[in-house]
């Protein structure tokens, strides 16, 4: 998982230093997280689950 972790961070640094327009990656942020999630099946409890939960009902995008 550390390997797909750094993948995340890369990303993530990426839609930073796009003023998080939502390109970093093809499909939007949503999509890879969902993708990523889905991956690694994580526990309900998981922080990142958390953090993905208070996003807005819309989405990332929104």
């Amino acid at each position: 998982m550390t390997e797909a972790v750094q993948r995340l961070r890369k990303v993530l640094t990426l839609e930073r230093s796009r003023k998080f327009a939502d390109t970093a990656v093809i499909g939007g942020l949503d999509s890879y997280l969902q993708h990523f999630l889905s991956d690694f099946h994580l526990p309900s409890d998981h922080r990142f689950r958390q953090v993905l939960r208070s996003l807005p009902p819309l989405g990332y995008g929104a």
